[in-house]
């Protein structure tokens, strides 16, 4: 709390088995197997066939990744590079081979995981109020989002970092960890076979793309 209330302003890592990668024109760093994951996934359309985006916050460990300089670059190269592709289309493209038409996207951040011990590291918070700040490139392709599972130390960075994005996070539905709340929520907007089974979603779910940013 301290750091957080701190931190200058001006500035969901899954484990996943190992699996042939999907083409998301990320550069592949040298982490070895035990190292964090930091993934995120196009988990498929909603009702108005809008491509999906689920961003696991809350599982991506940025205190080990401030630790790790060579990584750190890997990820913030591979993270500003996804922004810009989506911007343009080409991710899209570059990861189905489905016809998506759409110009718009929606953003699920789930904060599920995080932990109190991420913001000891004034390092790691200034990192996370910087990865949220670089998603307003992506202000006019949001249509909308949710946040979920925000704990106290979630709502605490989003209220540091509102001062700098306040136009993105009115796009956005933040709920906290009463699950029954935001699934209902979700289901209203993505069709339950378009969802993970942890997210309200079917137990035969696959997301269209899982990405690696280190």
């Amino acid at each position: 709390w301290f750091i957080l209330g701190n931190v200058c302003c001006n500035n969901s890592y899954v484990y996943i088995p190992k699996r042939k990668p999907y083409n998301c024109g990320m550069v592949r760093g040298n982490s070895t197997l035990s190292a964090p994951r930091f993934n995120f996934q196009v988990i498929g359309v909603d009702y108005d066939n809008i491509p999906v985006f689920l961003m696991p916050w809350g599982q991506w460990d940025l205190r080990w990744l401030v630790n790790h300089p060579e990584d750190l670059k890997t990820f913030r190269r591979n993270y500003f590079q996804w922004i810009e592709d989506t911007r343009s289309g080409t991710f899209l493209n570059r990861v189905t081979n489905e016809t998506w038409t759409s110009d718009l996207g929606a953003f699920i951040v789930d904060f599920g995981g995080l932990t109190l011990q991420q913001f000891f590291s004034e390092a790691a918070v200034k990192l996370a109020i910087t990865n949220i700040n670089d998603l307003q490139r992506l202000n006019s392709y949001l249509s909308y989002g949710f946040v979920i599972n925000a704990s106290p130390p979630a709502h605490q960075l989003l209220n540091v970092a509102k001062p700098l994005v306040a136009n993105l996070l009115e796009r956005f539905d933040i709920h906290g960890k009463n699950s029954n709340r935001w699934r209902t929520e979700l289901l209203k907007r993505i069709p339950r076979s378009q969802l993970p089974l942890a997210l309200g979603g079917s137990k035969d779910f696959k997301p269209v793309a899982t990405c690696e940013c280190i």
